[in-house]
């Protein structure tokens, strides 16, 4: 049976590397339903970045790629 691979993230405080279950906050009454994460390393808790936001980047990514002079 394959295992599902582990999204990674990065502290944006710290740049430490490390994987989202790891990080699942669980200090208030949202039990990790809050979307925050926690770095292991420095504990500073930030957003995740949503779905919509990864989409509009990819868009903007592909036609700035398309327009670019060769």
């Amino acid at each position: 049976m394959d295992t599902p691979l582990k999204q990674m993230h990065h502290c944006p405080l710290c740049s430490f590397q490390f994987a989202a279950q790891e990080a699942a906050c669980r200090g208030c009454v949202m039990m990790g339903g809050c979307g925050m994460l926690k770095c292991p390393n420095c504990h500073y808790e930030f957003v995740t970045e949503s779905k919509i936001v990864d989409w509009f980047q990819k868009v903007f990514k592909k036609k700035a790629e398309r327009e670019e002079p060769c």
